[in-house]
């Protein structure tokens, strides 16, 4: 996985990751390091950054980095203790610095989220590409971008390759320079958020706004629930008089499937334990949902398949809304009370609950029917976030 935010932060940030230079060098040497597949000399050299600088984000977020490569190839049974122990440092980055853009990617590929194609480069462009990241780790621009213009030569279609080259011009604060690389690695990739929110941080610098909100879409647009993308584009809007806001989504109820015997469990959340769906229309709608879904898994199972993710996420919303609509038979007493809810509710009633699904609650498992939607909708993503000024809660 490529290392995420490499690119230079605000001085308030790279305090809040690092502490000192001292230590941020320290962790560029350990992404170095992991780089090689020496995860165990990475993970020290990560403790001792803890030790330095205690409060700080980025060693923790690092080591679970660090951690979760070495899962990818690890022994089947070692996964699940690796992984554990990446979530519990990215949570712990994030406890310290809510913004650490590590930690929340990490979270997000351990919640099942992989990029929609993992690119796989020729040997030799990988090899190239490799000693580049050492290089650039160990602070050797020139060396590292020789070496990824070897990677591009050997592959044109690596992506990654022109956005690292771009990346150590802009550790230079060469920002010309790696506007165009980025903008390369953009083109070789549209479906590339890492190299749209790079592009965006060289256009900030160029002073070019307009520039900066058409590649923060483009990101989104590659992969809607990337957080980093998501916080850049509401630093952009911070200043307006309708910035985004999450919407703050809890989920009423979740349903478990068994595979095996086709049966389902529902579970509300605890906030229903003393209502009934009778009394209760939130309760009702949060039913609704899961009844739906209940439904539908037990007759693809019946068929011997299973529902499309996105088809199944689309149909429960529907069935609950339609039941908050019918419930309230218009007595304002009887209505939605959850703001999530009403905001949904809202949202359907002006035909964009698929784009509030694409938008607000994206899986890769969506994918498909996404990648559909955004060609017999040009732009779609873009007016949705613009009308309503969401976007989702942060993990």
């Amino acid at each position: 996985m490529q290392v995420i935010g490499a690119t230079a932060a605000p001085a308030q940030v790279d305090a809040a990751l690092f502490g000192s230079g001292q230590v941020e060098a320290m962790v560029s040497e350990a992404h170095g390091l992991t780089a090689q597949g020496r995860f165990q000399e990475a993970a020290s050299r990560l403790e001792q950054a803890r030790q330095l600088a205690p409060q700080a984000s980025g060693p923790l977020s690092a080591l679970a980095h660090t951690i979760y490569t070495a899962s990818l190839d690890a022994d089947s049974a070692d996964v699940p203790r690796l992984r554990a122990q990446a979530e519990s440092f990215a949570r712990a980055a994030l406890a310290r610095f809510g913004g650490d853009p590590l930690a929340q990617e990490i979270l997000r590929r351990l919640a099942g989220e992989r990029d929609k194609t993992a690119y796989r480069p020729k040997p030799e462009a990988a090899q190239a590409f490799m000693q580049g990241e050492v290089l650039f780790h160990a602070r050797k621009m020139d060396e590292a971008r020789a070496k990824y213009r070897e990677a591009q030569r050997a592959d044109p279609g690596f992506a990654d390759a022109w956005l690292m080259e771009g990346d150590a011009y802009f550790i230079e604060k060469n920002w010309a320079a790696s506007e165009l690389l980025f903008r390369k690695a953009a083109e070789t990739d549209p479906l590339h958020p890492q190299a749209w929110r790079f592009l965006a941080d060289a256009l900030v610098h160029l002073g070019d706004r307009q520039g900066v909100e058409a590649a923060l879409y483009m990101a989104l647009e590659a992969t809607p629930n990337q957080r980093q993308s998501w916080d850049r584009l509401a630093m952009l809007f911070s200043r307006s008089d309708r910035p985004l806001v999450p919407l703050r989504m809890a989920r009423g109820a979740s349903v478990d499937f068994d595979d095996k015997t086709g049966k389902s469990e529902v579970t509300m959340a605890s906030e229903f334990s003393r209502t009934t769906p009778g009394s209760d229309i939130d309760h009702a709608t949060w039913l609704a949902y899961a009844f739906k879904r209940v439904n539908m898994l037990a007759a693809a199972h019946k068929a011997g398949g299973k529902p499309r993710p996105f088809a199944l996420e689309l149909a429960s919303w529907k069935a609950a809304l339609a039941t908050a609509e019918n419930g309230d038979g218009g007595d304002e007493a009887k209505r939605l009370t959850r703001p999530d809810l009403r905001r949904l509710q809202a949202i359907h009633e002006a035909g964009q609950l698929e784009a509030a699904i694409f938008v607000l609650m994206f899986s890769e498992a969506y994918r498909p029917e996404f990648e559909a939607w955004k060609t017999a909708n040009p732009g779609a993503m873009r007016r949705f976030i613009e009308q309503f000024r969401l976007m989702p809660m942060p993990p």
